[in-house]
């Protein structure tokens, strides 16, 4: 059986597969790569992170965390493509929508965003998005 921490992971992951902006190269955390093709976006994406303390709500426990993806963007882009490869992840993942693996929900608990400022990675530009959740079952 899966553990709670696993569950959660996947119903995130399969809900991000499926986006239909995700660039040709997606790395996943701990997972080695070669070097990416400074003319081409990609995406890291760190495994899923739990908050410290447990919630319990209507006797379900109920967990909180977050997700980061970070658009790695080409150093040609400009400012507004950048914002938009972003953006348009953060938008994707809308608040309030609801993923599901096996017995286990996860929610989007508020709209995702850039993180922190961008900055300069190798041969590309890191925009991290973070992507907050509720999950619960």
């Amino acid at each position: 059986m899966a553990s709670r921490h696993a569950k959660i992971w996947k119903a995130l992951k399969d809900h991000l597969e499926a986006y239909p902006g995700l660039p040709a190269n997606v790395v996943y955390g701990g997972q080695s790569f070669d070097e990416p093709n400074p003319l081409a976006p990609y995406m890291i994406v760190d495994d899923v992170r739990f908050d410290p303390g447990r919630r319990y709500w209507r006797g379900v426990e109920w967990h909180t965390g977050s997700l980061a993806v970070h658009c790695m963007v080409p150093l040609q882009w400009d400012d507004l493509q950048s914002a938009e490869f972003a953006g348009a992840l953060a938008d994707y993942f809308e608040p309030d929508a609801v993923m599901t693996y096996d017995d286990m929900s996860v929610r989007v608990a508020k709209q995702p965003a850039v993180s922190v400022a961008g900055y300069r990675d190798g041969s590309h530009f890191r925009l991290p998005v973070l992507v907050y959740w509720e999950g619960w079952g």
